[in-house]
Parts: structure tokens; C-alpha cells; sequence
């Protein structure tokens, strides 16, 4: 199936992506998502750092302007 919304290059990617997230959303239900704008590997080393004191991170939602 495709989709008009969707590009067919991206099709392949994002349709079993987003069956995935049903999936899991299935398995562990949330009133939340957070969408990362960086890799896991980023993710794991700012963890790390603002677990060493080296980078705060702040959680705290940023107001669009």
C-alpha cells in the first residue's frame, strides 16, 4: 500500500516505523512520547556526562517562539 501524504522513498522506512511504535505502545501504554532530534549514541554520552556533572541536561519542555 502506499500512502499520497508519505514520499515512496520514505515509504519503506517510515509505514514499518510506525507499525513498530503501535506495537510497543500496545505492549507498554503512555500519556507521553518524546521524540529524540539525535542518535541513541549522543543520547547515551549526554546521559553519561550530566551523570558525571560535566553537562546538565534540562528536561525541562522549551516554549516555541
Amino acid at each position: 500500500r502506499t500512502d499520497p501524504r508519505i514520499g515512496r522513498d520514505r515509504h519503506t522506512l517510515i509505514m514499518p516505523g510506525a507499525a513498530i511504535l503501535q506495537a510497543l505502545l500496545r505492549l507498554w501504554p503512555t500519556d507521553r512520547l518524546s521524540v529524540a532530534d539525535r542518535g541513541l549514541r549522543e543520547g547515551l554520552l549526554y546521559a553519561q556526562m550530566s551523570a558525571d556533572g560535566v553537562f546538565p541536561i534540562d528536561d525541562t519542555p522549551q516554549k516555541k517562539r
